[in-house]
């Protein structure tokens, strides 16, 4: 499921407007005149959005050389992927990251 930067960008407008926090979270609106709930809801939300993205496109990478290794059963082909495996997940894992970040930022104008 992808965030809905444009309902967190009225809300945040709204919270600009009305000198009060406005969260919207599974239907239900809260107001925080301290904006530590909406610290938290983003940062949680990031968060989340990092973990999931990561394991949703990591596991098509271990899919793949799965596949691979059973397809061309080669000890070479074993090893050489245990070190692809880790640094494309590990390029993964900055890119989600970086990406991230980024969409975070773009909220926080």
């Amino acid at each position: 499921m992808q965030p809905n930067y444009a309902l967190r960008a009225l809300f945040l407008q709204l919270t600009k407007r009305f000198n009060c926090v406005i969260l919207y979270y599974c239907g239900d609106i809260i107001l925080d005149k301290g904006g530590i709930l909406l610290d938290l809801f983003f940062y949680f939300s990031v968060i989340k959005d990092i973990i999931v993205t990561f394991f949703q496109n990591g596991i098509w990478v271990l899919g793949f050389f799965y596949l691979l290794i059973k397809i061309f059963e080669n000890a070479k082909l074993k090893y050489f992927s245990k070190y692809v495996i880790a640094i494309v997940l590990a390029i993964l894992l900055i890119n989600v990251i970086l990406v991230n970040i980024y969409n975070f930022k773009f909220i926080n104008q």
